[in-house]
């Protein structure tokens, strides 16, 4: 029974950590150690965020789809229970260090309930532009749509607490997720066969990001603007430029995710001395480019 409680977590990490994508693997564990950090230096102010993981949680287990397979084996909810504990247990640490005994029972209580919950897959239907289909295919393979609850409860809190900068956090989150289409890659032939060519070809791409960014963002964007002020609406507008970058740095290091993923990290850190907009013009230039030679045009 061990051993498969064990094996189902190395499989759950497996869906977001692609066997030798180090990088990917030292990103997701730094942030949620980063996370749960913050959550420790002012516990009294910012414990109910623990649940977001069991939501997480919950979510995980609405979606999962061996559980015919894991019904056969006796015992089957204890293991599914153990697995759940397993990837929670910096959670579970966590209060115990507090001695919240009370949130540690509610969290343990929770993650056993959740075994109980009818597992179905839930289709949603996006109304994204299809020109990109990538918006569709990152949103039904990472379950995107689901961290909306969350961005949603922290947009309440942060006016609850009068904190806006928690308002300015969703708005950072909203911006990263819209970039998570720009890391996928269409067939190349898409590209090839394309009637726009070069700088029109990437305008076009540039066009059909901003409109699914304002899709995607504008339910957070009305609600901050109601919660707060029109700031909120400014620095939406401005946290586009991260979506764009992402769109350009696809393109020019189109035949290396790695390099697309370490370059744009650099420029979203250098954000805050201006280095986006340094190097705007020549990775705009050395995007239309790598167009060019993918879609081998010579003039």
């Amino acid at each position: 029974m061990i051993k498969t409680i064990f094996y189902l977590v190395y499989v759950f990490w497996r869906k977001y950590i692609k066997k030798g994508d180090y990088l990917t693997a030292f990103v997701i564990f730094m942030g949620l150690g980063y996370a749960v950090f913050q959550i420790y230096k002012d516990y009294n102010n910012k414990h109910y965020l623990l649940f977001i993981f069991l939501i997480a949680t919950i979510l995980e287990h609405i979606q999962r789809k061996d559980l015919s397979l894991l019904k056969r084996i006796r015992n089957w909810r204890i293991i599914i229970f153990g697995q759940y504990t397993l990837i929670s247990m910096p959670i579970l640490i966590l209060f115990t260090i507090k001695r919240d005994f009370l949130l540690l029972l509610v969290y343990i209580l929770g993650l056993y309930a959740t075994t109980f919950i009818r597992n179905k897959n839930i289709k949603i239907a996006y109304p994204f532009s299809l020109y990109y289909p990538m918006w569709h295919t990152s949103f039904r393979k990472y379950k995107l749509v689901f961290i909306y609850p969350f961005l949603a409860f922290i947009l309440y809190i942060s006016k609850r607490y009068g904190n806006i900068n928690l308002a300015y956090f969703v708005l950072g989150v909203i911006s990263i997720i819209s970039v998570v289409p720009y890391f996928e890659r269409e067939h190349i032939i898409h590209i090839k066969s394309s009637n726009l060519k070069g700088q029109r070809f990437l305008f076009r791409q540039i066009s059909t990001a901003f409109i699914n960014y304002l899709l995607h963002c504008f339910i957070f964007v009305v609600l901050g603007v109601i919660l707060f002020d029109y700031k909120i609406l400014i620095w939406a507008v401005i946290l586009f430029l991260i979506t764009i970058i992402g769109v350009l740095t696809k393109y020019v290091f189109y035949g290396n995710v790695l390099s697309q993923s370490v370059f744009f990290t650099v420029m979203v850190a250098g954000s805050q001395y201006g280095l986006p907009f340094i190097a705007m013009p020549y990775i705009y230039y050395k995007a239309i480019r790598n167009i060019k030679k993918i879609q081998d045009v010579t003039h």
